[in-house]
């Protein structure tokens, strides 16, 4: 048995979302506090100045791409962004070159890969398991992640699920990148990359 067994259950809302943390063995769960967001409730959007994107932030920099769960839910089942209820603005547009769905994707993995890298961070320095060994391969501590995507999204012979998760193991792998103290913008084109 781990000595730690963390779940992190990240409830992806639709404007704002939460991440609470259960520790298996003990039963104790507390609510991550993000940098800016003392009240555990992170917006659930990216920012997009022109030419980098920007993770969740107190400050309003850049536009802001609101509503990321309804517009996946709209790519993954073959929507165009142009027939979506979400608008978004023409800078972010013209970075679809033909693919929204790839766009949408990156946009996911780019907001995952920030809660993520902040879920570690807080629990490196602020939960009650400041002594997790996040060292790869270690089997003494292990950390899970649950999201909950509602079930009015899921319909689709699961695409809508599936490009959801295609997105947070994006997120996951790339959440070493990113800035866990949500503050440092990455450019747009890096991220695509990568």
């Amino acid at each position: 048995m781990p000595r730690y067994l963390i779940v992190a259950g990240f409830d992806f809302g639709t404007s704002y979302s939460k991440v609470v943390l259960r520790e298996d063995n003990t039963k104790i769960a507390v609510v991550v506090r993000f940098n800016g967001f003392a009240d555990g409730l992170l917006p659930s959007l990216v920012g997009y100045d022109g030419v980098n994107l920007l993770p969740p932030s107190p400050r309003n920099v850049g536009c802001q791409i609101p509503y990321l769960k309804m517009l996946a839910a709209h790519v993954a089942t073959g929507t165009s962004l142009a027939d979506a209820p979400v608008r978004l603005p023409p800078s972010v547009l013209a970075r679809v070159n033909g693919n929204a769905s790839e766009l949408i994707r990156e946009l996911l993995a780019f907001y995952f890969a920030h809660v993520v890298a902040a879920v570690r961070h807080y629990i490196a320095n602020a939960s009650p398991w400041r002594d997790f060994d996040f060292t790869p391969g270690n089997a003494r501590d292990n950390l899970l992640f649950q999201m909950a995507v509602p079930t009015g999204l899921l319909a689709a012979d699961g695409k809508t699920e599936q490009f959801f998760r295609d997105a947070f193991i994006l997120g996951y792998k790339l959440s070493g990148q990113a800035d866990a103290a949500l503050t440092s913008p990455i450019s747009a084109d890096t991220w695509s990359n990568k």
